[in-house]
């Protein structure tokens, strides 16, 4: 489970790896449309992470897009 003061790295889109401490974690959750008048909900939250990186800015990642560094 990634929590805050996590350290985490993830591939850029030019694989590079980055590194950053997760500084606060969001929950969300998925809403879709079927059939026009019927919506499904998944119980199931997903996490939004809240990452600062070495040179002081910040991104935005979901927690499936990040792995632990232990």
């Amino acid at each position: 489970m990634i929590r805050k003061g996590t350290v985490v790295q993830w591939k850029n889109e030019t694989d590079q790896i980055l590194y950053g401490i997760v500084e606060e974690t969001y929950e969300y959750k998925i809403t879709r449309n079927r059939n026009r008048n019927q919506l499904l909900e998944y119980n199931t939250a997903g996490k939004a992470l809240y990452i600062k990186l070495h040179n002081g800015r910040h991104v935005l990642r979901n927690d499936n897009e990040v792995e632990r560094v232990d």
